[in-house]
């Protein structure tokens, strides 16, 4: 199932610390050579810098799947608690389900994981379903709030709010500016798939974004942030 699958990936996000931007700057300004055996060289020396920086900031956290629903109509209203509209459908993907995680110490039974949550998290997955079940053109869109603690935390933000989860390949992250709205984005090299991922903070909704497919490509990922952007901010 698409949720599932979302939250063994978002389980495993750790605390980031490396500042993945002044990583990239370096490595660009000491190497200027365009050859492929030198940029995959690069790659491999960012990601070794980029497991140990975000791995060194892991805390002792679980997450506990709280409340779940398969209608739009409950989904929008939990979504209209951070102010967040939400596209009834995503390209080819309509509307699936939504749950919420409960991000809480590592030492909290499960069962007891929503009463002694710390953060939540708003998970809301789109795509089709064959007979076997088989999620197609799945869409992942997670976000909470960034006023709360932990935040970077769920969303693998470094301090200096730079994007940086673990499974990242260094080679694939970019950013770019849309309406004041930062988005970053970048391949996650997953064990039995790779997803193309955007990540945005919305200051004026004090909300973090995560999207992420492993069916659509990074260029149409990009233009569903936009959209979800443009329907957050219709002025």
């Amino acid at each position: 199932m698409i949720e599932q699958k979302l939250h063994t990936a978002a389980e495993a996000l750790p605390q980031p610390e490396t500042t993945f931007a002044s990583i990239l700057h370096t490595a660009h300004q000491k190497s200027p050579a365009k050859s492929p055996k030198r940029r995959r060289a690069i790659a491999l020396i960012l990601a070794l810098l980029l497991l140990g920086g975000c791995a060194a900031g892991a805390a002792a956290y679980s997450t506990t799947m709280g409340y779940g629903t398969n209608f739009y109509t409950e989904a929008a209203k939990i979504a209209a608690r951070l102010d967040v509209q939400l596209p009834e459908q995503l390209g080819q993907s309509p509307f699936h389900s939504a749950t919420i995680d409960h991000i809480h110490d590592r030492d909290v039974p499960w069962l007891l994981g929503s009463l002694f949550s710390q953060y939540e998290r708003i998970c809301i997955s789109y795509g089709s379903f064959d007979a076997d079940l088989e999620d197609v053109y799945s869409i992942s869109l997670m976000f909470g709030s960034t006023e709360k603690p932990l935040w970077r935390y769920s969303f693998s933000f470094t301090g200096d709010d730079i994007w940086c989860p673990d499974t990242l390949d260094p080679d694939t992250y970019a950013s770019e500016p849309y309406h004041g709205i930062l988005l970053q984005s970048g391949t996650l090299d997953l064990s039995h798939s790779r997803s193309s991922t955007v990540v945005w903070i919305d200051e004026e909704l004090d909300v973090c974004f995560w999207l992420s497919s492993t069916y659509y490509t990074m260029d149409e990922m990009r233009a569903f942030a936009k959209e979800i952007i443009d329907l957050n901010h219709p002025d």
